[in-house]
């Protein structure tokens, strides 16, 4: 338990093999390729490989000197996995879609709040557009992702004469960021956050005006712990730090290697509204998901 190799094991886990008709692999060689990949080269990390339930590996610090005290990296801490989560987005909205009848080639147009006015171009595009970022829309989207400034950038006019180009994270608000032109991939979180407004209202969501940001935040956080946690065993999985208990103040800070310098603490990540959800960083157990 000090951070630095086998947390808890068995050799029945090492051990394991998985085969399929070509060829096998042992448990133990893929837990070596991954320390071999990442020993060195980041502050902490933890992982579980197999069937069995009582294999995992952590090493390193969640914290380190930098935000004294130091934490060693459990299999149980708790981490932010920023835009990971949008494979999250994905595996909850491909749930939803399905239990709804809604095509994946289906047009967003009716799927969000009636006095949202959306331009055709803006209601045309499908949700397979959005999950593989091909909408059109060019801004990286690198703001707070709130209910606010979701419906302002989803309800804007689109001038279909421009042809705005793809731009990175260091463009904040460019001019004309919805290019109906181009649908070549193009990585945005207005693609993934605009999910956490579809999925409740496609779900059946309540409407009540003034606290729809807020409801609709914590109605998409109910559907992914049903369609994507629960399922698999993990419950209780949330989008912010644990409040209290130990994980409180020993979930992992995101450092860059060695550590040496402070770290960045996520926290709750809120704006006035509601949990910028899609890119919000959803705390979860690592012996389910590694970032």
């Amino acid at each position: 338990m000090d951070g630095s190799g086998w947390s808890m094991t068995a050799g029945a886990v090492l051990n394991e093999k998985v085969c399929d008709s070509t060829r096998c692999v042992l448990i133990r060689d893929v837990y070596k390729n991954i320390m071999e990949r990442l020993d060195g080269k980041v502050v902490g990390y933890a992982c579980t490989v197999g069937s069995a339930s009582l294999g995992a590996y952590s090493h390193g610090e969640a914290r380190t000197n930098a935000n004294a005290p130091s934490r060693m990296f459990l299999p149980s801490t708790k981490s932010p996995v920023a835009s990971v989560s949008k494979v999250v987005t994905a595996l909850a909205a491909i749930r939803v879609l399905a239990k709804k009848n809604v095509s994946l080639d289906s047009g967003i147009g009716g799927h969000l709040p009636g006095d949202w006015n959306l331009d055709s171009h803006v209601a045309a595009i499908t949700f397979r557009q959005l999950l593989s970022h091909r909408s059109g829309i060019k801004d990286y989207g690198n703001n707070d992702q709130s209910y606010t400034t979701l419906k302002n950038f989803f309800t804007q006019p689109v001038d279909a004469s421009k042809n705005t180009k793809c731009q990175p994270a260091s463009v904040v608000n460019p001019m004309n960021p919805i290019n109906p032109n181009d649908h070549s991939p193009c990585y945005s979180n207005y693609n993934f956050g605009i999910f956490r407004v579809l999925l409740p209202w496609i779900d059946g969501f309540v409407d009540d005006p003034p606290n729809r940001a807020a409801k609709l935040a914590a109605a998409y956080i109910k559907l992914v712990e049903k369609h994507v946690f629960e399922p698999v065993g993990a419950i209780g999985v949330d989008a912010k730090p644990p409040a209290t208990g130990p994980q409180h103040t020993g979930y992992a800070f995101s450092y860059k290697y060695p550590g040496n310098t402070s770290g960045y603490d996520w926290g709750i990540t809120v704006s006035s509204s509601a949990p910028p959800v899609g890119t919000w960083p959803l705390m979860i157990l690592r012996r389910f998901f590694t970032a």
